[in-house]
């Protein structure tokens, strides 16, 4: 996705609160939607080597900014990586009782996923309908099991 502010790429600059990112003409012009580890490696590679910050971002359902570009800092570019695209991977090991999720499945998928093999995915909020497990990882949610389970 490219674009300027104005454009396509404004979903990806501001949080859903409208609290925290980007406004006026300033900022990222790139969204970057990788649909592969592959992919994310190469893009990653890119980046470092050619000094441009990179903002991941999940469903952007966060309450404190931290998957919007903020426009500020040492003068670097910066670029969105979108994780919508990684929602591939659910693989369950009952006898470890481990799942391992792509960073851009949705959490009501994950409990879905979880539920119909008769486990339970210990992260439930409000936002499961729209929030990504890579999300919930990096802000370690815990939610209404938080007390039973802890933290992600």
């Amino acid at each position: 996705v490219t674009g300027g502010i104005n454009g396509d790429v404004a979903a990806y600059t501001k949080c859903w609160r409208n609290k925290w990112g980007l406004d006026g003409g300033v900022g990222t012009g790139m969204v970057l939607r990788p649909s592969s580890r592959e992919t994310v490696e190469g893009f990653v590679e890119y980046c470092a080597q050619n000094g441009v910050g990179i903002v991941p971002q999940g469903g952007n359902t966060g309450l404190v900014g931290g998957g919007v570009p903020s426009g500020v800092g040492d003068g670097r570019d910066e670029v969105v990586l979108s994780t919508v695209r990684l929602n591939r991977l659910m693989e369950l090991d009952p006898e470890e009782g481990v799942v391992t999720l792509d960073a851009g499945v949705v959490l009501q998928s994950a409990i879905e996923y979880c539920g119909d093999r008769g486990f339970v995915y210990p992260v439930d909020i409000g936002a499961k309908g729209t929030c990504q497990v890579g999300g919930n990882v990096s802000s370690n949610a815990g939610g209404m099991y938080y007390n039973r389970f802890g933290s992600v």
